[in-house]
């Protein structure tokens, strides 16, 4: 058998404002932010995941810059976020912020 070849669209970068404002992101459990990293959180995002996996986003640290990606991935993450909307599909989301590494604390990490 031969495997099927996945094509993945290319990324749709936008920025932190606007992730916040079209897909809102839920607060975390301590409501200190919205990356869900303490065990009890990623338990919550694996059933929100079975169900609803266009509502999660991967937090991931790519050569020393935060990046958040849609979908769930268990890869090099420092977390996760839960959002209110989904994305659609198939769709390839990158979310990018300069200030994101110091404004740390608004994912609660």
């Amino acid at each position: 058998m031969i495997a099927k070849e996945i094509k993945m669209k290319q990324p749709i970068t936008i920025l932190w404002d606007q992730f916040c404002e079209e897909f809102k992101p839920d607060l975390n459990f301590s409501n200190q932010g919205v990356l869900m990293s303490t065990k009890a959180e990623i338990e919550y995002v694996n059933i929100i995941a079975l169900k609803y996996p266009n509502r999660i986003w991967t937090m991931l640290n790519c050569n020393g810059k935060s990046i958040i990606k849609s979908g769930f991935s268990i890869l090099s993450n420092n977390g996760y976020l839960v959002c209110r909307k989904s994305f659609k599909e198939g769709d390839n989301f990158e979310v990018l912020n300069d200030d994101m590494d110091e404004d740390f604390e608004e994912f609660g990490h």
